[in-house]
């Protein structure tokens, strides 16, 4: 049995292959230039490309609030002066609001006088000051958020970009207006 088995895994074993004549690849012949050495000056020059570009240069945003872009103040290319209004959001009713926080102050402030002329018992009197402070605080937020829906100029210089149109719902901290200062370049 063993014999048998011997005999046929004998033909199981795949045959050699024939061996193949590749043909014999023969390199180029090498070519080489001779330059004659001659004593010479050594120059270094290096060519350098660039453009100037303004030292203050800025790209402008509504903070912490978006809206819709109620008025826009400037166009490209326009000179604006550090300060300036250059655009708006619609934020309706704030201005009624910080002047309804102005007067809501001013209030606290009279009672607290009064209090304090009157001679009134050191309960009223604190409480009273705490009225003052908090229509403080409320009035604080609200010149924040209206200071947050305008877009002012940080320094003097010209619009050389606008991305927005009037009536547009800007996001918040999405550059709108791009602002330089030309009068000191760099060369970059």
């Amino acid at each position: 049995l063993s014999a048998l088995i011997g005999l046929t895994s004998c033909f199981v074993v795949p045959k050699e292959p024939e061996k193949i004549d590749f043909p014999e690849i023969r390199g180029g012949e090498i070519s080489y230039r001779i330059e004659e050495v001659k004593r010479q000056d050594l120059i270094n020059s290096l060519s350098v490309y660039g453009s100037f570009q303004p030292v203050l240069k800025e790209s402008l945003f509504f903070k912490h609030s978006g809206g819709r872009l109620l008025e826009l103040f400037v166009e490209e290319e326009d000179e604006v002066i550090e300060g300036a209004l250059l655009a708006r959001l619609n934020v309706s009713g704030l201005e009624n609001q910080l002047r309804l926080q102005e007067i809501a102050l001013e209030k606290a402030q009279i009672v607290l006088e009064i209090l304090k002329m009157s001679g009134s018992n050191r309960f009223e009197y604190r409480l009273a000051e705490l009225d003052v402070l908090a229509a403080e605080i409320r009035l604080e937020d609200s010149l924040e958020r209206f200071d947050n829906s305008r877009i002012v100029a940080p320094f003097s210089g010209v619009i050389t970009y606008i991305r927005a149109d009037i009536g547009d719902f800007i996001n918040p901290f999405d550059p709108i207006i791009s602002l330089e200062n030309i009068d000191r370049l760099k060369l970059e």
